[in-house]
């Protein structure tokens, strides 16, 4: 639960309210406070709320163990990535919950750490089967992605009968006059029932009329102000000290404090703090009773005084980053000793997932230094972490800055190229090939191949550059004559750019490469690029070699990928069960690590999968969400045109689905993607010969003749196989179709039964029933193990128009189970535990083991050790 509302409106009131109530019915709470301090820090507020249960970290995998330790500075390892952390954290807290039941508070979270913040939301959308209660404060003001995870609540003003009942609560000898000045400017808030009446007092001694009209925050803090004002001086140093730091410990404020004021300072000097109600001194850390609080004290110094209190901090903190934080805040004009740690302070916060701290540090760094050379490295490097983690406006705010200074000619490509890539359009490809000409010397090869090879290749494929523009990228990158031929990165280029007539030298490259990657990162752009070249086996081989390594490092942005594209290569090789489980999980981690061309590519897969099950109205609304994603970016997939046509064809609408495949080979269209229209050549041409477009897609099947002559890949020449049989006249369709149906022609499945349809269909009408009959059987059987109930049933319709008997198909029972219960049945039953099993899916133990308390009725079955049995075996071989 979120709950929401302005400064002073309850908030804290209910979660205090909340943990007295959990630790009165032996729950176990664990509880954290955002501060501005500490905004900058990553993990610093998942590090307050774990604190109390690490001495339970030993129970996690050593990963976990060491992805804790790392994100908490336990160790000098660098961190590993954010998703690992949290799923560590996860774990750790059902551990805990599997004693006790656990209530997690978490206040201020608009103060809350980045990395902190999103571990929250990755724990609170897997709590579903867990005894733990998540509740979040926050101001109105702050938005977050954990708003669309877990549910909110607003709290709202008291009305005015509530108002009044807390007033006579208080027992407060106001004057009439006071009492309507209070209520008045109070309007309901209750910290500014209870805060105000002495303030407005004094402003309207005598009944007088109160003065200037504040906004209610604003006079609150004017209120602690004079609070404030009455304290001793001594106090309010340490006072300040505390509000700027509130992670110190009393130690360490009271060594501060003897920096900038009276050395015999002691914990006594606090009292009248105390006393007056603005800080509460425990457990050896003082607290303010509110943030309005802390705010007014900060705001009722000096400027000298903050950078003096920054300073003491900076002799007394232990922590490295806090103290290169407090030397940052403490600087006046340009320190290039500060930015050099600030920048080093970038590199720990990037090591630990914190890649908003580090752009921070960077950003710092660059405004301390006088060196401007240094200045422009740090903006840099800093655009470069904003535009991996989507912040465009950052990244240009940050180039406009840099192109002032003075650049190396390396930062200005990367400079160039940034640009180009947050705000270009198609002309930016056009900027590319020149940015590609400029890099031509081997010391600026590994340059190049990461900037033009990956990020910006890809681009040229999302924004439909034409093939000029492709081909001259290609040129550049050779012209500078340091590409080696099996660098996976100019193999994934070549593939991107032009996979037609670059098919077979990547192909080539790519066989020789199969086992020998060290690097996750090349075995995942391999995967890609294997199957844009169209052979999707291959595919997924390197995509199996990314998974494991990925999976295990918490990688879920890489994962996503892998998981988008091994739905596909699952649908062309006919593995429905793994098709739908890779596609649902692409969904959930693409939505998670905000990857929305992701999400709308598995989405793609996910409908095709409905599609071919027979299910219109899921089908057609997962191609909807699609379309509401890449609509905005200005793109359509492939995938979902086709997706949309097969979904059209299972219902019968032939002509819809012409019209659709047709879509997918229009240069011009924004759905035409280069080299996978190749792969529907066989879908348009059986829609085609069912809507009466039969000599249309003659036609474009003699264009694609030439095509075909240009590539070696696997999935062009059976769609070219499967085409042919389906538009061949029928005095010549014989030989064609047992060409296609011959060993090895076709890789997939699902495209083989088609054939024997068709096959089977045309030998029924030349009278050749008995033939026809083995073929039909043939295909229905492979429809019916591959869940294609469209195709299942027309296969059975020839089959009783050959003079067969034949019932309907049954419905198999796997098919009841939703797509995670069908990936962890799948996972269960090659022998993983739910502990490997959550490791693997980033869920905790409990949590699948709901799952399989659900499956096992589903599946009428009572044990783990039956799921083989119950679920195709040949489909656990996948």
């Amino acid at each position: 639960m979120l709950v929401r509302g302005d400064a002073g409106i309850g908030k804290t009131a209910i979660l205090d309210f909340a943990k007295s109530l959990a630790a009165d019915r032996g729950m176990t709470v664990l509880a954290a406070t955002g501060t501005q301090s500490e905004t900058n820090l990553p993990f610093s507020g998942l590090h307050e709320l774990l604190r109390p249960v690490l001495n339970r970290v030993d129970h996690l995998v050593r990963p976990q163990q060491d992805a804790l330790a790392a994100a908490f500075g336990l160790t000098n390892s660098a961190a590993a990535d954010l998703f690992l952390i949290a799923l560590g954290a996860l774990d750790l807290l059902a551990d805990v919950a599997s004693k006790n039941p656990l209530l997690l508070v978490v206040d201020d979270l608009q103060w809350l750490d980045q990395s902190s913040a999103d571990v929250l939301a990755f724990i609170a959308r897997r709590l579903d089967f867990e005894p733990i209660v998540l509740l979040i404060g926050s101001r109105d003001v702050f938005r977050t992605g954990l708003s669309a995870v877990v549910p909110e609540m607003r709290i709202e003003a008291l009305d005015d009968a509530a108002s009044e009942s807390l007033l006579d609560a208080l027992d407060l000898d106001l004057s009439p006059s006071i009492r309507k000045a209070v209520l008045h400017e109070a309007a309901g808030n209750p910290l500014a029932l209870v805060e105000l009446p002495k303030a407005i007092a004094s402003e309207i001694p005598g009944g007088g009329v109160i003065g200037e009209h504040l906004p209610l925050t604003a006079r609150l803090e004017r209120a602690f102000a004079s609070q404030i004002r009455d304290l001793p001086g001594v106090c309010r140093q340490l006072l300040l000290i505390a509000a700027i730091d509130e992670r110190s410990s009393l130690p360490e404020l009271l060594a501060a404090a003897k920096f900038v004021g009276d050395p015999q300072m002691s914990l006594d000097s606090f009292t009248p703090a105390i006393s007056a109600g603005l800080v509460t001194a425990d457990a050896g850390k003082v607290s303010f009773r509110h943030p309005l609080k802390r705010d007014a004290l900060y705001a009722a110094s000096t400027p000298a005084e903050r950078v003096a209190a920054h300073a003491a901090l900076a002799n007394v903190v232990i922590d490295h980053d806090r103290r290169v934080w407090h030397r940052a805040a403490a600087t006046v004009g340009l320190d290039d000793e500060v930015a050099e740690a600030l920048e080093a302070s970038a590199v720990r916060g990037q090591q630990r997932g914190d890649i908003c701290a580090a752009i921070q540090a960077l950003d710092r760094a660059a405004q301390l230094s006088s060196d401007t050379a240094r200045a422009a490295r740090c903006l840099i490097r800093a655009a470069e972490l904003a535009f991996e983690i989507g912040w465009p406006k950052i990244v240009i705010g940050l180039l406009q800055r840099a192109e002032k200074l003075d650049l190396s000619p390396r930062d200005r490509i990367k400079l160039k190229w940034y640009r180009e890539a947050t705000v270009g359009s198609v002309s930016g490809a056009e900027a590319l090939i020149e940015i590609a000409h400029a890099v031509k010397t081997k010391d600026d090869a590994d340059l190049a191949l990461e900037l033009l090879t990956l990020p910006a290749a890809k681009r040229t494929w999302w924004i439909q550059s034409g093939e000029r523009v492709c081909n001259n990228f290609i040129a550049a990158i050779e012209s500078a004559g340091v590409w080696a031929e099996d660098d996976p990165r100019f193999l994934f280029v070549c593939a991107i750019t032009s996979p037609i007539d670059r098919g077979a030298f990547v192909l080539d490259g790519a066989r020789r490469l199969i086992g020998t990657l060290g690097d996750v990162r090349h075995a995942e752009i391999m995967a890609l690029a294997a199957s844009l070249v169209g052979d999707h086996q291959l595919a997924e081989r390197f995509a199996d070699i990314a998974e494991r390594p990925l999976r295990s490092a918490g990688r879920l942005t890489l994962l996503t990928h892998v998981m988008a594209l091994k739905a596909w290569t699952s649908i062309h090789l006919a593995r429905r069960d793994a098709a739908i489980a890779c596609a649902e999980e692409a969904v959930r981690l693409g939505l998670e690590t905000d990857q929305p061309t992701y999400v709308a590519a598995a989405l793609g897969a996910a409908a095709t999968m409905a599609a071919l099950g027979g299910d219109e109205q899921r089908a057609t609304g997962l191609c909807d969400d699609a379309e509401r994603i890449t609509e905005p970016l200005g793109i359509l997939l492939s995938e979902v045109t086709f997706a949309r046509g097969m979904t059209a064809f299972t219902t019968g609408d032939y002509g819809n689905a012409y019209r659709l495949f047709r879509r997918i080979f229009d240069p011009e269209d924004i759905g035409y993607q280069r080299g996978r229209h190749c792969w529907f050549i066989g879908d348009l041409a059986e829609a085609a010969a069912q809507s009466g477009h039969r000599d249309e897609a003659i036609a474009m099947l003699a264009g694609m003749e030439h095509v075909a002559k240009r590539t070696p890949a696997p999935h062009v020449h059976a769609a070219m196989h499967h085409a042919r049989a389906i538009l061949a006249d029928e005095n010549a369709a014989e030989p064609l179709f047992e060409t296609a149906l011959s060993e090895g022609a076709v890789q997939s499945p699902f495209t083989r039964a088609r054939l024997q349809l068709a096959f089977g269909a045309w030998l029924r009408r030349e009278r050749r029933t008995r033939e026809g009959r083995d073929a039909l059987f043939a295909a229905m059987e492979a429809f019916d193990s591959l869940g294609a109930l469209p195709w299942s049933e027309r296969t059975r319709q020839e089959l009783r128009a050959s003079g067969v008997l034949i019932e309907r198909r049954a419905p198999e029972r796997r098919e009841q189970l939703t797509p995670q219960e069908l990936q962890i049945a799948l996972m269960a039953a090659k022998g993983l535990s739910n502990r490997e099993i959550g490791l693997k899916l980033y869920l905790s133990p409990r949590t699948v083991g709901s799952h399989l308390y659900r499956i096992f009725p589903k599946l009428e079955i009572t044990s783990r050790y039956e799921l083989r049995g119950a679920l195709d075996e040949r489909i656990l071989l996948t």
